[in-house]
């Protein structure tokens, strides 16, 4: 449909298109109504309209008409008089209302003057374009004509040079091809020759490979025969200097080892000598150091006595009189943590850690002084603490008692190991340690640090309330002697 629609309007265009061409009768008309069209033929248009210029007849020549003479005097301006106009009477050529038509009829369709001058001007101005672009167009078709005329000479020269270069590689192609079935031939020759040489070759190759062999042969069975002599011979020699070796090594171990067991028989002796000596040396000290520690412990003992004594009879006489006896300031705490770490601030952890106390129903002993009590003031609701008697000092130790050597925690089950830690300040036994521990002595910071925290169990019957202080009916904080009782409850 489309495809139809549009040759239908392609045929409108042709035919407005030619239209004009179809109904214009007279050439000048045409031309003058075509001018400057594309597909117009102006060459054509303007030859006839110069024809039909020239076969017009002498009505068509202007007529004109001379004017007056300009006047002597001058015209006045307008502003002072008006013009005066003067009608002439029209000439008899022009056309009147009578006579239009019989005119018409007479010269044909009138055009003005200036018209057919520059329609005669563009069409001599054409012409004469015309006759300039045919000339152009000769002198250019001339030089267009002798360039192809040099261009063709030049090829022609290049042509003639490569055909006889084409010649000349044809003349080496022909004397390649020679020279590459000559040497085919050569090649073919030599080939042969060489696969001869080569089978002359195996064969001499073969021959003598054989002749070696068996040469061979016979060289390795006559140097095999001589080595087997010579090794036996040079085997017989070495047995027996090995022999002669080993026998006299063996004399010389014989004369060492006897040496030898000798020296270590008498080494021996004197060893055995020396630790008899030492043993009894060592007897002896012990038994010197056995009676030193039996007597420093029957010492204690009456030391304690006298104190306990000392006491009884103070309170007695403070009773005589009608008063109270007051005991002086303890010089030792036993300190047990009852708490664990949970909503603890990090001070206070620091102090615990300070008094080694790092775990729940840890127990050290601890000298008091300002520092000491104050410390305990600030960690008071995490650990009870008391005046330990004899007693409780004595159980501790002796059932829980560990000692710190070399940072090992070791039991407290030879007098040896405390005098290897501790005897450079004169305490070399358990009832040394004690009576260090219970007097707070001179040498009490090295004593207790030397004791391993006591691991204490939970008490029997357990705790009242933790949180809460001693003198609230809870556990925590000072509990002076009755530390004893959960000493007893905890050892």
């Amino acid at each position: 449909m489309d495809e139809d629609c549009f040759a239908v309007d392609v045929i409108n265009e042709v035919v407005e298109e030619a239209i004009p061409y179809i109904l214009t009768k007279d050439p000048l008309e045409a031309c003058l109504a075509h001018y400057g069209h594309d597909e117009y033929d102006m060459g054509q248009t303007i030859a006839e309209v110069n024809l039909v210029l020239n076969s017009a007849p002498p009505t068509w020549q202007a007529k004109f008409e001379s004017l007056p003479a300009l006047a002597q005097e001058p015209t006045p301006p307008s502003i002072e008089a008006p013009p005066k106009l003067e009608l002439k009477p029209l000439p008899a050529n022009l056309n009147t209302g009578r006579n239009r038509k019989s005119n018409r009829e007479m010269a044909g369709p009138v055009v003005p003057e200036s018209v057919l001058k520059k329609q005669k001007r563009d069409a001599e101005w054409a012409l004469k374009e015309k006759e300039e672009l045919s000339a152009l167009k000769k002198k250019n078709d001339v030089d267009i004509a002798n360039q192809i005329a040099k261009v063709y000479k030049h090829w022609a020269s290049v042509l003639k040079k490569k055909e006889g270069e084409l010649s000349a590689l044809k003349k080496k192609e022909e004397d390649l091809s020679a020279l590459k079935k000559k040497n085919d031939e050569t090649r073919e020759l030599i080939l042969n020759r060489a696969k001869h040489y080569a089978k002359l070759y195996r064969e001499w190759a073969l021959k003598e490979k054989e002749e070696l062999s068996a040469l061979k042969k016979k060289n390795d069975e006559d140097i095999a025969n001589q080595i087997a002599k010579v090794y036996k011979h040079w085997a017989l020699k070495k047995k027996e200097e090995e022999l002669s070796a080993l026998k006299k090594k063996n004399n010389e171990i014989q004369k060492l080892t006897l040496n030898r067991a000798k020296q270590s028989a008498k080494v021996y002796k004197e060893w055995v000598l020396k630790q008899k000596e030492e043993l009894s040396a060592l007897k002896k000290k012990n038994s010197e150091k056995r009676k030193l520690i039996f007597n420093r412990a029957k010492q204690y003992s009456k030391e304690y006595e006298e104190q306990q004594k000392e006491l009884v009879q103070l309170k007695r006489e403070a009773r005589l009189k009608g008063g109270f006896y007051v005991k002086p300031q303890a010089k030792l705490l036993f300190i047990v943590r009852i708490r664990g770490i949970n909503a603890m601030d990090p001070k206070t952890r620091k102090i615990l850690q300070l008094l080694r106390l790092r775990r729940i129903f840890n127990g050290v002993f601890l000298k008091v002084n300002k520092a000491t009590v104050n410390m305990l003031h600030r960690v008071e609701p995490y650990v009870t603490y008391g005046y330990p008697n004899l007693k409780s000092v004595k159980e501790l130790i002796y059932k829980r008692g560990y000692g710190k050597l070399d940072k090992q925690r070791i039991a407290l089950t030879d007098n040896a190991i405390i005098e290897q830690a501790l005897g450079k300040y004169k305490i070399i036994c358990i009832e040394d340690l004690i009576h260090e521990i219970l007097t707070v002595g001179p040498h009490f910071k090295e004593a207790n640090n030397f004791l391993w925290p006591f691991k204490l169990k939970a008490p029997l019957g357990g705790l009242k309330k933790k949180r809460n202080h001693y003198v609230e009916g809870g556990d925590a904080g000072n509990r002076e002697d009755n530390i004893n009782e959960l000493i007893r409850r905890m050892n």
